[in-house]
């Protein structure tokens, strides 16, 4: 005989009676009786789970009514069974949610009421959304909240003191909105709180007293908000702590020794404040101090303490003096270690030897003198230093052939220095470098032929030195090559041929070196060119009908040369914004390359760069000739023309008055003629005009914008206006009958006239020679954060 049950909850009993056997035993008074309620019990729990309690599954329907929920999203949210609801927990008995996790599930809309009637509620998740409004005050009703994440939305309004009551928190993440007002004192009664985040909020005030009763609390992160005040000394009472970031507040004061001494923290970022005072050194292990962009002062610290821990050691702007002791190279443990933009005004010890866990050295902008140390750095089979920076500042010597050992480098900057010597050929060996900047110093001797062996070279930078002789054809094998600049030294001979096989090759800059010969149709392979600049040379020959076609193009500079021939028909230009920065308030035109590090594969970095460019183009003081193109208004994005001292003739076209972006428009001494177009009075940007010393005739149009250049229509003869004779016939003509002898009355003090307008015109020209020589004075350098003043 069987007995089971059938149907739930409502229990019966059927007894089953097989042939030939007998009644079993009486259960009630049993070992069986008892096990059989047992499993009676069990199977009414079993019965329950998947229920829901009524009043929460109403709320969570309410809940989803006040929110906008993309379509298809919560489309489960029906039936009785709670596990089958998208994002809601509920407990094993009672069937009341204690879990809602709705994280990126891209809700907007603001946060209802009625979710506090969900009173077992545990863990409320409504992040990485776009949920706006203010957090309901009633959230003090959920009394059993342990977990509450509402970061990444757009939430505004302060935070409700209310949330001081919710004893159980443990979690509290509130970044990434725009939450104002001031941090409630009631936070400090959340003595169970572990998790703090109020990073990247509008949320202002000191920090209040009370937080010193948070001893449990073990990350801490208050960054990017708006917080004043000095840093209190109770903050050492937090033994718990583990990770505190209060970095880009408004801290004041000094680092309180008692954070120093906080025996369990790993992480402290305190960047980007105002902090005054000394560096502490540090009596605990810890991982990573970040304490860049404040007004700390005095020296360095060896963080003997920490020498088997930090990893992280960044102090970068501050106002720190003196020498980096050897002693910091002693810590055994560091990957990254930043001083840069400092007062470090002693030589590098020759004893600092780093580890090879060491990947990052940046010590650029200080006033470090002497020698770069033969061994910086140690290097193992498996890893070493990628990135080292020591430029702008006081080095001289010559660059150690030891430099090669460093064979895991990525990044070499020793640009803005005193360096003197041949480049060593050693650089070969560091077959991983991406990016060598070795520009502004006093090199000299010849490029090296090792360079090829680095293959993955992204970026060349060795201007402003005195290297000389020709460019090497062996360069043409850098097939990832992307920035070449090798412009103010004393390079001779022609662009050779194999050079098309940089075929990546995004910035060119040549200029103001000693390169003869015609433009090679190699550099027309540079299909993904966005700045060329040869100015200042010695190229020759005809001006290829390729120059000025590359679709990519921001700026073209070829002046100062012996080019001839006419313009290309072909004139295109790149001035999409969305490619480049433009320079801002400079003058002329410029590039300014700035290299950025970026995260790659495997925490190894990688190297790209942010184009700062005038759009424009510089054919002047060639000898060029034929007429202006009249197509020149396709040109939209174009700041910068400079066509001057060529033998351009005919007139300007109409159209380069559509060109409105033009900032600097300079056609002088040419032998352009007829009459100056009324329409380059729609370049109200201008800045620069210059159309002196030409062929021009008739009136000057009365444009108010084109006024104010008092000195633009110098050299032209045929020009009148108002204070030039009357042009009423046109212009001033050969003298004839009655008027002859007036002529003669006023020669000598036209001929006097003249004199001074000569006088006048060659110093003009001498002082637009300087100032022509300065505005191609272009600027590429490293990476690197911007040393504000301390």
């Amino acid at each position: 005989m069987v007995r089971f049950m059938e149907g739930c909850p409502g229990v019966s009993w059927k007894t089953v009676r097989f042939p030939g056997s007998k009644p079993m035993l009486h259960f009630s008074n049993s070992f069986y009786g008892v096990a059989l309620r047992l499993l009676l019990l069990h199977a009414v729990i079993f019965c329950r789970v998947g229920g829901f309690d009524s009043d929460d599954r109403q709320a969570l329907l309410s809940l989803r009514e006040a929110l906008r929920v993309p379509k298809g999203r919560l489309a489960d949210w029906k039936g009785e069974n709670c596990s089958e609801w998208t994002g809601v927990t509920c407990d094993f008995l009672s069937g009341r949610v204690t879990g809602l996790n709705l994280s990126a599930m891209q809700l907007s809309g603001s946060i209802p009421d009625r979710i506090c009637r969900l009173e077992m509620l545990q863990t409320l998740d409504l992040s990485k959304n776009n949920i706006s409004g203010v957090i309901p005050s009633c959230v003090g009703d959920l009394a059993k909240l342990e977990t509450l994440c509402l970061h990444r939305n757009q939430v505004t309004g302060s935070i409700p003191t209310s949330l001081g009551s919710l004893r159980l928190l443990s979690t509290v993440n509130l970044q990434d909105n725009r939450i104002t007002g001031h941090i409630p004192a009631c936070i400090g009664n959340l003595t169970n709180l572990k998790f703090l985040s109020l990073s990247l909020n509008g949320i202002s005030g000191e920090i209040p007293p009370t937080f010193g009763k948070l001893l449990n609390l073990t990350f801490c992160y208050m960054g990017n908000i708006n917080l004043q005040g000095e840093l209190p000394d109770w903050i050492g009472s937090l033994v718990s702590l583990q990770h505190l970031h209060l970095h880009n507040n408004y801290l004041v004061g000094k680092i309180p020794p008692s954070i120093a001494k906080l025996p369990n923290l790993l992480q402290l970022d305190l960047s980007g404040n105002a902090l005054q005072g000394p560096v502490p050194d540090w009596g605990f292990p810890i991982v990573s101090l970040k304490l860049h962009s404040n007004r700390l002062s005095g020296t360095l610290p060896c963080f003997a303490q920490a020498a088997k821990s930090l990893q992280v050691l960044n102090l970068s702007n501050n106002s720190l003096t003196g020498g980096i002791p050897a002693c910091i190279s002693h810590l055994s443990m560091l990957t990254e270690l930043n001083l840069s933009c400092n007062s470090f005004n002693l030589a590098l010890p020759p004893t600092l030897l780093f580890s090879d866990n060491l990947v990052t050295l940046d010590l650029h902008s200080n006033q470090l003198p002497g020698r770069i140390p033969h061994r910086i750095a140690q290097t193992s089979e498996s890893k070493g230093m990628v990135r080292l920076d020591l430029s702008y500042n006081r080095l001289t010597g010559h660059i150690a052939e030891e430099i090669g050992g460093l064979k895991w480098l990525q990044a070499l900057f020793l640009s803005h220095n005193v360096l003197t010597g041949e480049l060593p050929e050693t650089i070969g060996d560091m077959m991983y470098l991406q990016v060598i900047d070795l520009s502004y110093n006093r090199l000299s001797g010849f490029l090296p032929v090792s360079l090829v062996q680095c293959f993955q070279l992204l970026q060349v930078k060795l201007s402003h030195n005195n290297i000389s002789g020709a460019i090497r054809p062996d360069f043409g094998a850098l097939a990832t090559l992307q920035i070449l600049d090798i412009s103010n030294n004393q390079l001779s001979g022609e662009i050779p041929l194999p050079l098309a096989g940089c075929s990546k090759l995004e910035v060119v800059d040549l200029s103001w070196n000693n390169l003869v010969g015609r433009l090679p149709d190699a550099v027309s392979k540079w299909e993904n060119l966005r700045v060329l600049s040869l100015g200042h040379n010695h190229f020759q020959g005809l001006l290829p009908d390729w120059i000025l076609g590359f679709e990519s193009l921001h700026m073209l500079d070829l002046s100062s040369n012996n080019f001839s021939g006419s313009l290309p028909l072909d004139v295109r230009l790149q001035a999409d914004k969305s490619t480049f920065e433009q320079m801002g308030n400079k003058k002329g035109l410029h590039f300014e390359i700035v290299t950025a590090q970026l995260e790659g594969s495997q925490g190894q970095p990688n190297f790209d760069y942010l184009l700062r460019v005038t759009p424009g183009i510089d054919l002047s003081d060639n000898v060029l000739s034929g007429t202006i193109p009249s197509d020149l208004d396709r040109l939209k994005g174009l700041q910068y023309l400079n066509i001057s001292y060529n033998q351009f003739t005919g007139l300007i076209p109409s159209s380069l008055g559509n060109v409105t972006s033009l900032e600097s428009l300079d056609l002088s001494h040419n032998i352009l003629s007829g009459q100056i177009p009324a329409e380059l009075g729609n370049l109200s940007l201008l800045m620069d005009f210059n159309l002196s010393y030409n062929d021009f005739s008739g009136s000057i149009p009365q444009i108010k914008k084109l006024a104010r250049f008092h000195d633009a229509f110098l050299g032209n003869p045929g020009l009148c206006n108002d204070a030039l004779p009357d042009c009423s016939s046109g212009g001033p003509t050969e003298a004839s009958g009655p008027g002859t002898r007036q002529m003669e009355d006023e020669g000598f003090l036209s001929l006097s006239a003249f004199g001074i307008s000569a006088l006048i015109s060659f110093y003009l020209s001498i002082l637009s020679i300087f100032s022509f020589q300065r505005a191609r004075d272009y600027i590429i350098r490293p990476w690197k954060p911007l040393c504000a003043p301390t």
